[in-house]
């Protein structure tokens, strides 16, 4: 099996932090958004990974030594934007023979039973329930087979939402349908879908099962990002101690962060040789080399090598005395 991974995307919704930094090499929890999703896949019989890149290329290729645990890696570029299915033609050169395949989208972070993914036998997208079928593609089944695919549906009488993660027993026979939505030039939204590909795949005959997914985080945003950062804090907690400062479980501390006089916690990542000191902190994700002194932070982001120093105050407050800050009482 090749695993194809999309990652040529700007990653607009998650600025400032993707202006210098691919958004699947954000890191939370002690590794990037990639790292995450390869880790999830490690059990798999997987002869190479590629992925699809464009924004920010060289730093996927530093990122990784060639190799992800010894599995093979390569590149393929996708120059302009023109949809997931075109993005997923680009690998066709990849595929001298015909052989299983698996997509999985760079910012699609889930929990799945790997050895019941496996098991399966025939061709398979992976679904999750929604409460709002409008912002996602949606599938209608009959039993656990597709009979229809619809791209971001304004009313739906389904709720299954495509969760970015497609397996085909050929990828020649994805490539076929990828094919035929080109040549024709339908698109959607102004772009090339895979949901349109596989539409055409199920309505001439081909069978395509739904394997249900119960955990699926998705990291399109800064609130979505903090919000799946607090499942993987909760399996990665990990944290010294350190003097005069108060460490609020669940939390990942990288083992060189330096954390003085300070209280951190809960749901806190701080990646490699960070500085924080004099503040407390909870529900934030703190980047590598970044300096954060006598400052209060919740909710917040800090990209590599940031700094961010407040000023340390003193104040005398007399009985039923109030100060309010960052807004309206």
């Amino acid at each position: 099996m090749k695993v194809v991974i999309p990652a040529a995307g700007k990653g607009t919704r998650l600025r400032p932090h993707t202006f210098s930094r691919p958004k699947p090499l954000i890191r939370f929890a002690g590794k990037s958004i990639l790292e995450h999703i390869v880790s999830n896949l490690n059990s798999l019989n997987i002869s190479e990974y590629i992925f699809i890149v464009g924004y920010l290329k060289e730093q996927f290729v530093n990122y990784f030594d060639g190799n992800i645990n010894g599995t093979k890696l390569s590149f393929v570029e996708q120059k302009e934007q023109k949809g997931l299915a075109d993005a997923v033609y680009l690998v066709k050169e990849k595929f001298p023979k015909d052989e299983d395949i698996l997509i999985v989208l760079s910012d699609t972070l889930f929990d799945v039973k790997v050895d019941e993914m496996k098991e399966q036998d025939e061709s398979f997208v992976c679904v999750h329930e929604v409460s709002d079928p409008s912002k996602f593609g949606i599938v209608y089944t009959d039993g656990d087979y597709v009979t229809d695919l619809i791209e971001k549906p304004k009313e739906s009488k389904s709720n299954l939402a495509i969760v970015g993660i497609y397996y085909f027993k050929s990828a020649f026979e994805l490539f076929r349908n990828i094919e035929f939505i080109l040549n024709n030039n339908i698109k959607t939204a102004g772009e090339f879908q895979i949901t349109d590909a596989l539409n055409h795949y199920v309505k001439t005959g081909k069978r395509l099962k739904t394997f249900r997914i119960d955990k699926w985080f998705d990291c399109g945003n800064r609130n979505k990002l903090l919000e799946t950062q607090k499942y993987y804090i909760k399996r990665f907690n990990n944290h010294k101690d350190y003097k005069n400062s108060k460490i609020i479980e669940p939390v990942y501390i990288d083992e060189s962060a330096v954390i003085e006089n300070s209280i951190v916690g809960p749901y806190v990542s701080v990646d490699r040789d960070s500085v924080i000191k004099n503040s407390i902190i909870n529900n934030s994700i703190i980047g590598s080399a970044a300096e954060i002194k006598n400052v209060n932070l919740s909710l917040s982001i800090l990209g590599d090598e940031s700094k961010y120093i407040g000023t340390p105050e003193s104040i005398d407050l007399g009985s039923k005395s109030e100060i309010v800050k960052g807004g309206n009482k």
